[in-house]
């Protein structure tokens, strides 16, 4: 299977979790955000209340091996998407938190990573709406695209983080009033 097929799959997978719409392309902004190294993560888990040195804090992935530090009172679970695609599940415990919820869908693309920028998602997905796009690095070591879209599943307007490394391809989405949640979150990943 290509890797235009590959992200195809698993787009159709975040739309069997959370829906997916195709709208308008916005021009890619130049400027590279980075994301914080291991060294910096400690600093920021204690700004967004994380306990960095409680395991059960942090989510170690059991067969890929990446781990993030998931924030107090969230659970993380697993359902399998279509194709070759995981689906992590990360939500707030309690009434009144759907929208406090985000999903990380992971797709096996093969041995090489690929490169997620807004020109390459609009080549393979024509009409994705790519909203206030920028370029990320994480870890050091995967790079790709973070961006506001329109997805049904998340009532019309969400935030996505799209990037690559090791041979697998990492979308994930949350409400766009979760933005600063997730992007916290993403900013503890390490591999």
């Amino acid at each position: 299977m290509n890797k235009k097929h590959i992200i195809i799959a698993s787009v159709a997978a975040l739309a069997l979790v959370g829906g997916f719409a195709v709208y308008k392309f916005s021009p890619q902004k130049t400027e590279v955000v980075e994301i914080p190294s291991e060294e910096q993560i400690v600093e920021r888990e204690k700004q967004v209340g994380v306990v960095s040195d409680t395991a059960a804090q942090r989510y170690t992935h059991p067969t890929i091996g990446f781990s993030f530090s998931k924030p107090e009172g969230y659970t993380v679970g697993s359902v399998q998407g279509a194709e070759a695609t995981e689906i992590l599940l990360i939500q707030k415990q309690g009434e009144n938190t759907l929208k406090e919820g985000m999903q990380v869908a992971i797709t096996k693309i093969g041995p090489d990573s690929i490169s997620l920028t807004p020109d390459f998602i609009q080549q393979d997905l024509p009409g994705t709406a790519i909203s206030d796009p920028f370029e990320i690095r994480l870890d050091k070591k995967a790079s790709g695209i973070m961006f506001y879209s329109n997805n049904s599943g998340f009532e019309g307007s969400s935030f996505e983080i799209w990037f690559s490394y090791g041979g697998y391809a990492y979308q994930a989405t949350t409400y766009a009033s979760s933005a600063e949640r997730l992007k916290a979150l993403i900013s503890t990943w390490t591999f």
